[in-house]
């Protein structure tokens, strides 16, 4: 497996993480006052978004690497 194959699964793997993260604590804010849990919510937000931002670079790195 390359390099680029492993930081796109590692991408996709995190940007998951971020999502279940961010449902979980989306459930447990509905059962309490949301601003509780603002920063667990905007950290797996972050999670997701540099999930994607990896799996981009490393689809790009797969492809450019053929």
């Amino acid at each position: 497996m390359k390099h680029s194959e492993q930081l796109a699964l590692a991408g996709f793997l995190a940007f998951v993480a971020g999502i279940v993260w961010n449902v979980h604590y989306s459930l447990l804010a509905l059962a309490a006052p949301a601003h509780t849990y603002d920063g667990p919510l905007m950290i797996g937000g972050f999670i997701a978004a540099a999930g994607v931002i990896a799996t981009v670079v490393g689809l790009r790195g797969h492809h450019s690497g053929r």
